[in-house]
């Protein structure tokens, strides 16, 4: 029996090892290969369409290697999985960080407009980030990995990576670590809860593309005019204030997890 476990738990973490290398490095690779191919007037869109591909192909592949999470999957999605709090959970968000930004000096209402390309782009772009990094982040660093060291080691690791590739390469902000680091906890501790890769690729997708078009925070390269311009002072109190709705959240998620869970937060699946 304890053969057969270290096997299985062996079996898990080769395949979540081969998942981050799949996604940090041939699925790029591959779709911006696939895109460079194209002929006028296509190879315009060719990040767009790098984007979606590259989620595609995470999400098809984490189906494929790890077969038995499509029956647990779908089974607990049917009975928990609700897109309210989500929601709920961005809107939070956004209102918090609207108040802080116009409460701040030198903060100006700007409603420039934007096209329907643009749009299209950003909601494109919305649907490939939430779908590339919940799949990666939630379902294979969190869910998966937690059957081979448990779900705090997991949830430690893929928080700390989480928070790593949302910083700004070159400069290092309190502020902006924080909304990353409570951003990434609510949706871990939404996933744990409700086991449904659809409740936080649906809060990832609203937050992402609600910023991108009131405060023009670009997403993987595709930007909208913003409605709210704040100079860096105001920049870094909307995401102090982002930082602390997302805390808070996180803290009620924390108190409904251990008390309504089935399953304490130690627990690991050794199985699967």
């Amino acid at each position: 029996m304890h053969v057969r476990l270290t096997f299985a738990r062996a079996g898990i973490a080769l395949r979540v090892v081969l998942m981050v290398l799949f996604a940090g490095g041939m699925a790029p690779w591959l779709t911006l290969q696939a895109w460079d191919l194209l002929p006028p007037p296509w190879d315009d869109h060719r990040v767009a369409g790098a984007g979606i591909a590259r989620a595609l192909m995470i999400f098809g592949l984490a189906w494929v290697i790890f077969p038995d999470a499509r029956r647990r999957t779908a089974c607990v999605q049917t009975r928990k999985g609700r897109l309210f709090l989500p929601l709920a959970i961005a809107t939070t968000v956004i209102m918090t960080r609207v108040g802080a930004l116009i409460a701040t000096s030198n903060t100006h209402i700007l409603w420039q407009g934007f096209t329907w390309t643009q749009l299209g782009y950003l909601t494109a772009f919305g649907v490939g980030t939430a779908v590339f990094e919940e799949v990666l982040f939630r379902f294979v660093l969190l869910d998966r990995l937690a059957q081979v060291v448990g779900t705090p080691v997991a949830f430690t690791i893929q928080l700390s990576l989480f928070t790593a590739l949302h910083l700004d390469r070159g400069t290092f902000e309190i502020g902006q670590l924080l909304h990353a680091a409570f951003a990434g906890g609510v949706l871990s501790l939404i996933y744990l809860q409700t086991r449904s890769l659809w409740s936080v690729i649906s809060l990832h997708f609203a937050y992402n593309v609600l910023s991108g078009a009131v405060f023009g925070i670009a997403i993987d390269g595709v930007q909208l005019y913003p409605m709210l311009v704040a100079d860096n002072f105001g920049k870094a109190h909307g995401r102090m204030a982002a930082a602390t709705a997302f805390a808070c959240w996180a803290v009620f998620l924390a108190i409904q997890h251990s008390r309504f869970s089935r399953q304490p937060f130690t627990a690991g699946v050794a199985h699967g």
